[in-house]
C-alpha cells in the first residue's frame, strides 16, 4: 500500500511539473511572438488564457499533492504507555 501511495504522489508531481512548464512556455510565447512577428497582441489572447488555466490547474493539483502528502505521510500516533491513565491503581 505504500508503494501505491509513492507512485502517486510521484504521478502528481511529474504531471504539476508538466503543467508548471506549460504555464511558463505559453506565457512567454503569449508575450514573445508578436513581437518578432509584428501582430497585435490581441491575436495571441488564446495563449494567456492557455497561460492562466494551466496556472490554475497547477495550483489545485499542487495543493492536492501536498494534502494528500501530508495525509499518507504523517507519522502515526503512538499510544504513551507512561501515562497515569494506562496504569491500573
Amino acid at each position: 500500500m505504500k508503494k501505491l501511495k509513492i507512485i502517486i504522489i510521484t504521478l502528481l508531481n511529474c504531471i504539476n511539473i508538466y503543467l508548471l512548464y506549460s504555464t511558463v512556455g505559453y506565457l512567454i510565447l503569449a508575450i514573445k511572438t508578436p513581437k518578432i512577428t509584428g501582430d497585435t497582441p490581441t491575436t495571441f489572447m488564446g495563449m494567456y488564457i492557455m497561460s492562466i488555466t494551466f496556472g490554475a490547474i497547477f495550483l489545485i493539483l499542487m495543493s492536492l499533492t501536498v494534502f494528500l502528502a501530508i495525509k499518507f505521510f504523517r507519522p502515526k500516533k503512538v499510544k504513551d504507555l507512561q501515562s497515569p491513565k494506562n496504569h491500573e491503581s
